[in-house]
């Protein structure tokens, strides 16, 4: 079983402009909304390909019960634990013609002290069915930035995977928790490291800073340049596959869905990279918060190329 975590659902509105300018009228072309949250996403891309999962969330009230109808109807089994407010929304601008995507995310509402407790209880309660755990995403306003931290350590207490995707602090203190696997992309990397990473191999040696102070595997995400995954027996590197983007979110989640696919299926490091790369390039493909099917799967993973980049075996 994988359990995923989203402490900050969201509604996702994605709109697609033949060009954006700034500080004029932009006529949309075309819009959808989806449930939004990286945790969620990372569910629901596991649940197009069958695998068993279930999405541990915060679920304001004030939305009434849309986010549990909604990954319902996705056959997505979540378990909710109530707070107050309403599910924050986050406008997604996609420039058609630049291929260029501006995110205005809201932070979401304040959790008290009792609900983030509350959270805590029912968390651990699910740890003896978890095979892997992922804590994705951003967290809202009133939880500690140490909340995936503690997560962290207490899995790995109970013998269970764990993997990271978060950002800014919640990311540096996670790491110090030591993950399993952890997925920044390069700007997360960037703020994180205080390094810029203008090449690959600027890349490779940031990542393994990251091994070095324990972080059991790097998954890092470079956007056009593709990834590399990086542990003490080697890097492996993926440039992608050339496809049409007609949306990027979700990308970043579905490459972590297929990391942990690839776990449960017993695959070496870089067929992991490769399954990995094959459900993000597939989400690309698709507008809004729709993900990889097993259709685009299928075409994408003979064109998917993997090479060992460097071996420390």
């Amino acid at each position: 079983m994988i359990t995923t975590v989203t402490m900050n659902p969201c509604i996702d509105r994605t709109v697609h402009l033949k060009a954006f300018t700034k500080g004029a009228i932009n006529r949309v072309q075309r819009s959808r909304t989806d449930i939004g949250g990286k945790g969620i996403n990372v569910s629901v891309a596991l649940r197009n390909f069958r695998q068993d999962t279930r999405a541990l969330c915060l679920d304001p009230m004030d939305s009434g019960t849309y986010l549990t109808d909604t990954l319902t109807s996705l056959g997505v089994p979540c378990i909710m634990v109530p707070v107050n407010g309403r599910l924050r929304e986050n406008l997604k601008i996609y420039d058609d013609e630049a291929g260029e995507m501006t995110e205005v995310n809201e932070a979401g509402t304040p959790v008290d002290f009792s609900s983030y407790k509350r959270f805590m209880q029912r968390f651990r309660s699910l740890l003896a069915q978890t095979n892997i755990l992922v804590l994705s995403g951003s967290i809202p306003p009133g939880i500690p930035e140490d909340i995936y931290q503690q997560m962290i350590t207490e899995a790995r207490a109970s013998r269970v995977l764990t993997v990271l995707d978060a950002a800014g602090e919640p990311l540096r203190r996670g790491i110090e928790a030591c993950p399993d696997l952890i997925k920044p992309n390069r700007i997360e990397m960037e703020t994180l490291t205080g390094r810029k990473i203008p090449d690959l191999d600027t890349a490779c040696v940031e990542a393994m800073a990251l091994v070095d102070r324990g972080v059991g595997n790097v998954c890092l995400s470079l956007g056009a340049q593709g990834a590399i995954y990086a542990n003490r027996q080697g890097i492996w590197y993926s440039e992608g596959t050339p496809i049409k983007v007609v949306g990027k979110q979700g990308a970043g989640d579905s490459l972590v869905a297929g990391l942990c696919i690839g776990h449960l299926n017993g695959q070496d490091c870089g067929e992991m990279l490769r399954t990995g790369m094959i459900m993000a390039q597939g989400s690309l493909m698709r507008e809004g918060t729709l993900l990889c099917t097993q259709r685009i799967f299928d075409e994408l993973k003979p064109k998917m190329p993997v090479i060992k980049y460097r071996s420390f075996a």
